[in-house]
């Protein structure tokens, strides 16, 4: 665990950012002690370091926190997005830098301004962003959680996650087994109810992404080692037998 002076120092934000970003809710911290000081854990600074890739890309505060709270959020696919809009952020400085130099040699004006060209930029980062957040079902999310305060927000989510440890206490079945199969269908349920509309299509991509890395801590957390996994592929027969 980490104080709020430590992260400070660690990444150059102000204390001042840093309670600026939990009174936001975009970076709260994982523990606050009974004398109120704050801590964060590495989960933590792991989200950190992603808000900080984002606004280094200009990404508003608000923008981020929509991103990096989509239920379908993917951490992998972020970071390779992320990665191509620094590739071609650099790129586009290293033109700039390159037409500077060219007018301190010549000493003189050139109409050259393709160097201030941002459109490949600016509409990658709109396709991006669209990914990431700008979609119907997180809409409906928004919604949804809009008629939430806080403590209701946390009620639902802690729900949710009793869905897999529901399932967790299954894991020794096949994934195709009855009794599996109707917890499975109770949590797409309370995804639709709660969240937004899961279409079995939604549903199949919720199911790969529990198993990519992005939700496995979590879900392993509440139903035990492997549940994210099993999850996964009962979800996937799930879905096979709904289309069958």
């Amino acid at each position: 665990m980490k104080t709020v002076k430590e992260v400070s120092r660690l990444t150059g934000l102000s204390v001042r950012a840093l309670h600026h970003y939990d009174a936001i809710g975009l970076l709260r911290p994982s523990r606050t002690t009974p004398a109120g000081y704050r801590l964060y854990d590495d989960a933590a600074l792991e989200r950190l370091q992603m808000i900080l890739l984002f606004r280094e890309l200009e990404f508003p505060l608000e923008q981020i926190r929509q991103i990096l709270d989509a239920p379908g959020f993917d951490r992998r696919l972020a970071l390779m997005q992320q990665l191509e809009l620094l590739e071609m952020k650099r790129e586009r400085l290293t033109a700039l830098i390159d037409l500077t130099r060219g007018l301190q040699s010549i000493g003189g004006n050139t109409m050259d301004f393709s160097a201030f060209d941002r459109s490949r930029l600016d509409e990658y980062a709109a396709r991006a962003r669209e990914a990431w957040g700008d979609t119907p079902a997180y809409s409906e999310y928004e919604q949804k959680r809009a008629g939430m305060n806080e403590a209701q927000a946390a009620g639902v989510d802690a729900a949710f996650m009793a869905q897999f440890a529901a399932l967790g206490r299954l894991k020794s079945l096949p994934p195709e087994a009855e009794s599996v199969q109707r917890q499975v269908d109770s949590l797409r349920r309370y995804i639709s109810a709660n969240y937004y509309t899961c279409t079995l299509d939604v549903f199949e991509s919720l199911g790969g992404l529990y198993a990519s890395g992005a939700f496995t801590e979590s879900i392993d957390s509440a139903g035990g080692e492997g549940t994210a996994d099993f999850a996964s592929k009962a979800i996937a027969a799930y879905c096979r037998m709904a289309n069958e």
